[in-house]
């Protein structure tokens, strides 16, 4: 196998674990600190709509957004501490993955993976502004320092010896 097409699927595979992890936290978080009755009727109104009446799906996607704003406004400290969790080890678990089965390029990969969870995760800060300032920007240096320590211990417990 090319060792670039190698690198993609590993790139992939990655990204496959790294939401995959941060899937299975929130998850898990949302057994402890489940969504407010009013986030969970404004999120099923929104996903039952057809999309035809674009006025109409506006504001019902505003109408979650406000939801959203005020729940976390009030939420406890665990609920975001969850979110937190999620972004940080699913940019640790995927890079690790990455840079442990990669043969080369390791730091690129695992480092890659933390920028594409990092660009998922504020594009979630875009397309549903709700979380707190604090948690926007710490989540946004800790994505990439959690990304570089999967990435150093992946190098380090999984040395790779070149080949010949």
């Amino acid at each position: 196998m090319s060792p670039i097409l190698k690198n993609i699927l590993l790139l992939i595979l990655g990204m496959v674990v790294a939401f995959s992890t941060i899937s299975l936290i929130d998850y898990v978080g949302h057994q402890f600190y489940p969504p407010s009755e009013e986030i969970e009727a404004a999120s099923l109104e929104l996903s039952e709509m057809d999309g035809s009446d674009l006025e109409a799906y506006e504001a019902a996607k505003q109408k979650l957004i406000q939801t959203a704003k005020d729940y976390m406004g009030s939420a406890p400290m665990g609920a975001l501490f969850m979110i937190m969790l999620s972004w940080l080890m699913g940019a640790f678990i995927g890079a690790f993955t990455s840079a442990a089965i990669a043969d080369e390029r390791r730091m690129n990969l695992g480092m890659t993976v933390g920028f594409l969870v990092l660009s998922a995760t504020v594009a979630n800060f875009i397309i549903l502004p709700v979380h707190p300032i604090w948690m926007m920007i710490s989540g946004a240096i800790l994505i990439i320092l959690q990304a570089w320590l999967g990435t150093t211990i992946a190098i380090r417990f999984f040395p790779k010896t070149p080949k010949s």
